[in-house]
Parts: structure tokens; C-alpha cells; sequence
């Protein structure tokens, strides 16, 4: 450690020893943010997560002159980028992205003060406002706001953005929103950035915040990714070999398939282009049962015979016998 100048009085001395002890005690360090920040919800917060950090309330310059004790910690000196609004340290062993998440659930929503900055974009909604028509009509007009009046009560025709993030905000703003009932200020310890003792590594609010589930979808998506470039480039590793069988496979069945339907449309051209001769089929009638009447039978005529001629009977032929006289 390099010596302190003699004109920095001793508790400032003993502060910044007590700062760099605490870097070199604890694996990771944060730099947190407490402008806006009511000191009862800080002591709230600081009683709820004793177990997980140590938080130190210390002044910037001091700050600034112990990071400048630790040159030795690889690019240690740039959290001196970070150290805006009203800085103070917590020293924790746990994972940074646990420690946001830790912190992030022991913020809770405030009205909107004149003079502060929007963390993000501030907006009202499209609908009905408990308002009545009156004065407030026109001031709803500075502001930008659409109104209407139905059933009595004055609407908002369309969302609109009051103050956008990083801009400050007005009285007037300040005043309707209250009056709306929006609160768009969070209060809780603002984890700006952490740093890492072994690797060095500064991690922003930005990433520090990401979202879990987010975070695991893109995870998906970049190992879906990488198993079709396997596939493409035919990686020869058995998981991604297998797939590679299964897709030709399944492939050539397709290409089969494709063939069969081709040959068959071929034939149906070739069918198409001989002459068809077409027989008309003449429709089909059922032959039902004729009932025939019978005719009466006439009686027969036996026809007349004509009278049998007899013929005569032929006498027989007496010969005449001599008789003898007496």
C-alpha cells in the first residue's frame, strides 16, 4: 500500500484502510446507488440481507482513493466509472446474478417527486381517469393528453408517454400522476455494477438484470442452433451421426414418393393423349314383368270329315255246281 499523505485525517486513513480490506476480504464487490433512496427503507433492506452482504455507506473520494490503493487488482480502476449519484459498497461471497436477484425483490413502487429522473419511460394508458369535467380538462391538454367525456367522467383517447427514461420530471407531471395514482419511482438499493476479484470482470446493471427466463430460451435457441450446424457440416460425433442417417433416410423415402407420384402423372398424360373411345351407355331400365292377357280360347272346330264311302262288298263268286239229274 502506498503512504497516505499526512494532511488526510486519521478516520479518513483508517476508512480507506478499512476499504481495501474488505476488496481483498470478499470475492466479489459492488458499487450501489442510494440517491432517492429513504433511509428508513435502507435500513429495512440492509436488515433483510445482512446474511448475504455487508454493506459500507462511505464517502465517493474515499472510495476513489482506495481503489486507487488496489492498482494491483486487475481493472479495478475502472469502477471509478460507476461511481454516480451517491455511491456506497456491499462486499457479499455470493454470485453476483443472485445478489441483483436478492436485491431486486425488496424494491417496492413510489409516487414520482419533482425533480427526479425517470428510470424509464413514464407513460398513461388509454380509458376512463377518476376525473370529473372541470379545470382538469385543460390541464390535461398542456401535457399532450386527448380527453373525452362519457358517462361522466373524463377518458383518455390514447396512451402517451409523459417523460421519457433519463429525463426529469415536472411538477406538473409530478402532480398528475398522483392524482392518477401512478407510482413509477422504485426505491431499493440500486446495484449499479460488481466486480470480481479473480477474473477481474466488471458486470453491468444491464446484465446483472437480464431475465431468467429469457436467458434460458436464448440458451435453447443457440444449442438448437449449433445442432443444425452439426448436421449440416455432418459433425462425426454418434448423436449428431445418427440424425444425419435418419434425415437421408428420410430423404430418399420422400424422393421415392416423389418418383411414384411422377410415373403415375406420366401415365395419366399418356392416357390423355391417346384417343378414348367413348361408349355411350344407354341407361339401364329394369324390365319389369309384362302381365299378358290371356286370350279366351276359342272352342275347337273339329273340322267336318267327309262321309266314309263304303265300297262294296265284293260277293263271293258261286261257282255254279252241276247237278246231276236223277
Amino acid at each position: 500500500m502506498s503512504e497516505i499523505k499526512p494532511h488526510i485525517s486519521a478516520w479518513k486513513k483508517d476508512e480507506v484502510k478499512d476499504i481495501v480490506k474488505l476488496f481483498n476480504e470478499y470475492p466479489v464487490a459492488g458499487i450501489i446507488d442510494m440517491q432517492n433512496l429513504p433511509a428508513l427503507q435502507f435500513m429495512k433492506i440492509r436488515k433483510q440481507l445482512k446474511d448475504k452482504m455487508y454493506t459500507k455507506v462511505t464517502k465517493r473520494r474515499l472510495i476513489i482513493k482506495a481503489i486507487e490503493e488496489l492498482k494491483d487488482k486487475k481493472n479495478i480502476g475502472n469502477l471509478k466509472n460507476y461511481l454516480g449519484g451517491m455511491p456506497s459498497l456491499i462486499f457479499t461471497k455470493e454470485d453476483p446474478f443472485i445478489l441483483q436477484k436478492q436485491i431486486s425483490k425488496n424494491k417496492s413502487n413510489v409516487a414520482a417527486k419533482p425533480g427526479q429522473i425517470a428510470p424509464d419511460d413514464i407513460k398513461v394508458d388509454a380509458g376512463p381517469t377518476p376525473f370529473t369535467p372541470g379545470p382538469i380538462i385543460g390541464e390535461l391538454g398542456k401535457l399532450g393528453l386527448k380527453t373525452e367525456v362519457k358517462e361522466g367522467k373524463i377518458h383518455l383517447k390514447e396512451a402517451k408517454v409523459l417523460v421519457k427514461a433519463g429525463a426529469v420530471i415536472t411538477p406538473a407531471v409530478a402532480d398528475l400522476l398522483t392524482k392518477l395514482g401512478i407510482e413509477p419511482m422504485t426505491i431499493g438499493l440500486n446495484l449499479v455494477a460488481a466486480y470480481e476479484n479473480k477474473t477481474g470482470e466488471i458486470l453491468e446493471k444491464k446484465i446483472l438484470s437480464v431475465d431468467e427466463k429469457e436467458y434460458v430460451d436464448n440458451l435453447k435457441q443457440i444449442a438448437l442452433w449449433a445442432v443444425n450446424l452439426a448436421a449440416f457440416i455432418e459433425y462425426p460425433d454418434a448423436e449428431i451421426l445418427k440424425m444425419v442417417i435418419e434425415k437421408a433416410y428420410l430423404s430418399g423415402k420422400s424422393v421415392a414418393e416423389k418418383a411414384k407420384l411422377e410415373i403415375k402423372e406420366d401415365e395419366k398424360v399418356e392416357l390423355l393423349d391417346k384417343p378414348v373411345k367413348v361408349e355411350k351407355s344407354e341407361p339401364k331400365v329394369e324390365a319389369k314383368p309384362v302381365e299378358v292377357e290371356k286370350k279366351k280360347e276359342e272352342p275347337k272346330v273339329q273340322p267336318k270329315s267327309e262321309p266314309k264311302i263304303e265300297k262294296p262288298v265284293e260277293q263271293p263268286k258261286v261257282e255254279p255246281k252241276e247237278v246231276e239229274h236223277p
